[in-house]
């Protein structure tokens, strides 16, 4: 597991030892998806919030019935910071009439050759360029990652407590209630 400075959960794994044991609680459920329940699922995942999102991928296009079109814009820090990859790419070959993906890294300078890796961050444009515009009627977009991204894409009200109007980035580009936030 990577140590991120300042992460709760990767500073206490870092702190085991071989042999010590550590309890968990879930699964959570955030989400209670039903197959074909909208008609496009748009995803914006921030390093580790692949999780969620993975699940949701995996789930979907397990059933041969559910016709439901899958978008996902995932940043990471750099290409060798993208979780999943392989197995994403895996998903996106096999299926590619129904996942599209698109990996923003944050590395300057660096160029890529690969046509679904983009230098920046989650900007309007990105969010304009692959996810479903806001107000289309049976979409939803997903959200989940660290907290600075999570305030910045849908403002305070990321926090459970926060019944408040989205705010961020996806309320200024008029997304509302089609926003299903992860955290």
């Amino acid at each position: 597991m990577k140590l991120y400075p300042g992460g709760e959960l990767s500073s206490t794994f870092h702190r085991l030892r071989v042999g010590d044991t550590m309890d968990f609680r879930g699964p959570v459920t955030t989400l209670q998806y039903e197959a074909n329940s909208v008609k496009e699922l748009g995803m914006v995942a921030g390093g580790t919030g692949i999780t969620p999102m993975y699940q949701i991928i995996r789930t979907v296009l397990s059933d041969p019935t559910d016709r439901t079109q899958l978008k996902l814009l995932y940043a990471s820090k750099s290409v060798a910071d993208i979780l999943l990859r392989r197995e994403i790419d895996d998903l996106v070959a096999r299926h590619p009439d129904q996942l599209q993906v698109l990996y923003l890294i944050d590395e300057k300078g660096v160029t890529s050759e690969d046509e679904n890796v983009s230098i920046g961050r989650v900007s309007a444009e990105a969010v304009l360029g692959l996810m479903p515009p806001p107000g289309t009627d049976r979409a939803a977009v997903l959200v989940c990652g660290p907290p600075g991204m999570m305030t910045y894409l849908c403002g305070p009200r990321f926090r459970r407590n926060d019944p408040g109007p989205l705010g961020g980035l996806l309320g200024k580009m008029g997304y509302s209630e089609q926003v299903v936030q992860f955290g």
